[in-house]
């Protein structure tokens, strides 16, 4: 990754997440607000901003690391289910958001919050954020 003004090829995303991972792919972040515990990002590992713009074989290793954190985190967390979106209005580098969802949750039956209602965005102890990041690590 390596595009000047682009908050995933700099460290600006270093306030925002912790790094769970390295993928073929892709990097791994757990973002730093936890209302659907486990919540990440997968980021490409190059800087493209449409799928359209990657080979086939690229996309095709992108989607797999996509599944294989998706995977990861309903085997580590439960889920009832997982959403995915893909914005970039305003980071345009490709990354998904995985974001687990359970019934008795919040928002269930419409699209999570992208960033949360302010002053109550469920931030954790570093030690907390180790033990969700080791859980999904177990299944990747």
């Amino acid at each position: 990754m390596n595009h000047d003004n682009c908050f995933y090829c700099t460290d600006e995303y270093k306030d925002y997440m912790k790094e769970v991972a390295i993928l073929e792919h892709s990097r791994v972040y757990l973002n730093n607000e936890q209302e659907y515990p486990g919540r990440c990002y997968v980021v490409l590992d190059i800087h493209q901003t449409e799928l359209f713009q990657m080979d086939d074989d690229k996309l095709a290793g992108y989607m797999k690391d996509v599944a294989k954190v998706a995977q990861a985190i309903q085997h580590a967390f439960s889920p009832d289910k997982i959403n995915y979106a893909v914005y970039g209005d305003i980071d345009s580098h490709i990354h998904f958001h995985i974001v687990p969802k359970t019934k008795s949750g919040k928002l269930w039956g419409w699209p999570f919050e992208l960033t949360g209602e302010e002053g109550k965005k469920k931030f954790l102890t570093e030690e907390q954020y180790q033990q969700i990041i080791n859980r999904i690590r177990a299944y990747l």
